[in-house]
């Protein structure tokens, strides 16, 4: 899912490729939070497509509230910490959604400190 989710991010790889990968482990792992927290990014991204502004907040503040559930319910990882760090930095100011951004830098600066990604350093 990280693989899917650098691609989608960083090329110009449609958000399919990510929702493939993240269906291939919700079937296997339906109630994991990282796994829930991974839909709810993907999903935050396609929103972002979405014309019809009443339509593109609801589904906003449907995804968000999906990862901000899964962040409480597993606080320590840092993969939902960077996705919601990401998706803070990218929404418009006027959404609010911008509380967590110094708490999810030092979750995620610490974690890249602590080798929180070793098993997977790209």
């Amino acid at each position: 899912m990280r693989k899917a989710f650098r691609e989608v991010s960083s090329e110009d790889q449609p958000l399919e490729a990510f929702f493939l990968a993240i269906e291939s482990f919700t079937v296997n792992y339906p109630n994991d939070q990282a796994v829930i927290g991974f839909q709810a990014t993907a999903e935050l991204m396609e929103v972002e497509s979405i014309v019809n502004p009443l339509t593109k907040f609801e589904g906003f503040i449907q995804w968000r509230d999906v990862l901000e559930q899964s962040i409480k319910n597993h606080p320590q990882d840092h993969d939902l910490r960077f996705f919601r760090l990401t998706v803070q930095l990218h929404v418009p100011r006027m959404l609010g959604y911008r509380g967590s951004i110094l708490d999810d830098k030092k979750s995620v600066t610490n974690a890249l400190a602590s080798g929180g990604w070793e098993n997977d350093p790209e």
